[in-house]
């Protein structure tokens, strides 16, 4: 199985509101919950070769909402999941 690496954020507003993407699958992509695709994620996605997780987390940030200007603060969490992700060619 292909290892995937990702950095993602958790991105607060001046109200400390935090913004979450919607995510609707046509195929469960957790073999753990396979009954959930429909789903809510923090912002950012897979690192490239040789990018590091702040690299990364500033170009997703800035592909998929035009952020430009983001101040990164500190490390939150690690963690581990095994998902059934699509193959992208």
């Amino acid at each position: 199985m292909k290892q995937r690496y990702a950095a993602r954020a958790v991105i607060l507003n001046e109200n400390n509101n935090v913004l979450l993407l919607e995510c609707k699958d046509t195929q469960p992509v957790n073999p753990k919950t396979p009954h959930i695709n429909h789903y809510w994620i923090t912002p950012g996605g897979g690192l490239e070769p040789d990018e590091t997780h702040h690299q990364a987390l500033k170009r997703e940030l800035h592909e998929e909402l035009a952020i430009q200007k983001i101040q990164i603060l500190d490390h939150l969490d690690t963690r581990s999941v095994v998902l059934n992700l699509p193959e992208i060619s």
